[in-house]
């Protein structure tokens, strides 16, 4: 019954989240960034990892040029044969080719992988979360696999995991699972 409640719950934020218009969808982006890019978290980052927006995600991508700017690292998710993710960098250069999900990739080349470890900021799309830093994601537990060596009992410094969400995201209606990774912090057009 436990995943059950989670997927309704995944299903109804994907309803809700569907239904938003490009102009909400922009201004709450607009307000996400700006105060991210002031925060203390984005100006010591070095490593970044991003993602590219689908289906109504917080939409980054005027975030790159910022980082590009500051001399910082941006690295995009790749999908691995084992599911789990593979951090590439990107540049301004990169073309992104879309994976089986039709989610744009860069073209995977060993000297462009980073380390998870290595991370100082991952930013993640999510549908749900709540006050405990609780994460629901689209449920195929890439972030979860990728990320489990944040689990130990004295949790690494970073990477430092940062959902980026919209205020009606948040709910109190969460069952986290034991393999569930939680977020340090979420931002959201209304506040960190």
């Amino acid at each position: 019954p436990m995943s059950n409640t989670r997927q309704t719950l995944r299903q109804n934020f994907l309803k809700l989240r569907k239904e938003i218009t490009s102009e909400e969808q922009q201004l709450a982006a607009k307000k996400i960034i700006k105060r991210l890019a002031q925060s203390p978290l984005f100006q010591n980052s070095q490593h970044i990892a991003t993602y590219i927006a689908i289906n109504g995600e917080i939409d980054i991508n005027n975030l790159f040029s910022l980082a590009w700017q500051q001399n910082k690292y941006c690295y995009l998710p790749v999908l691995t044969a084992n599911e789990s993710l593979q951090f590439v960098r990107y540049t301004a250069e990169d073309i992104l080719k879309p994976n089986r999900f039709n989610i744009l990739e860069p073209e995977v080349t060993p000297e462009k992988i980073i380390a998870p470890t290595q991370l100082d900021l991952v930013l993640t799309p999510l549908l749900a979360f709540d006050n405990h830093g609780n994460r629901l994601g689209m449920g195929k537990g890439y972030y979860d696999r990728t990320f489990t060596f944040l689990q130990s009992k004295h949790r690494p410094t970073k990477p430092y995991l940062l959902g980026l969400a919209y205020e009606w995201q948040k709910t109190n209606e969460m069952t986290p699972e034991t393999w569930d990774i939680t977020l340090d912090a979420v931002i959201t057009e209304q506040s960190l």
